[in-house]
């Protein structure tokens, strides 16, 4: 009987995995190494190791727009409006 993989496996898998695996070797040992010491571990402490990543991630993304979006302006019309007195004020405009 052949064995052959799992078809989701991909056959270059193994090898990708094990050219990341010598380059990353250091990183890998200092980041266990530290988990072992420490239990937790930040952003910063995976920077350190790895350096820094070559994208930007998600929550720089959403901070940057927060950033740089424009406040939005509440005027007092806004306000009355949508106040539960302007409401009892229109009932008594339409009463009147």
């Amino acid at each position: 009987m052949i064995r052959r993989p799992p078809r989701s496996t991909p056959l270059y898998s193994s090898a990708a995995s094990d050219v990341y695996k010598r380059q990353h070797k250091d990183g890998h040992n200092e980041l266990a190494r530290l988990l072992v010491e420490k239990e937790v571990i930040f952003a910063e402490d995976v920077e350190r190791i790895f350096g820094k990543r070559p994208w930007t991630s998600r929550s720089e993304e959403i901070m940057a727009l927060e950033a740089t979006a424009k406040p939005v302006e509440v005027t007092e019309d806004f306000e009355e409006k949508n106040s539960s007195d302007s409401e009892e004020k229109e009932k008594e405009k339409k009463e009147a």
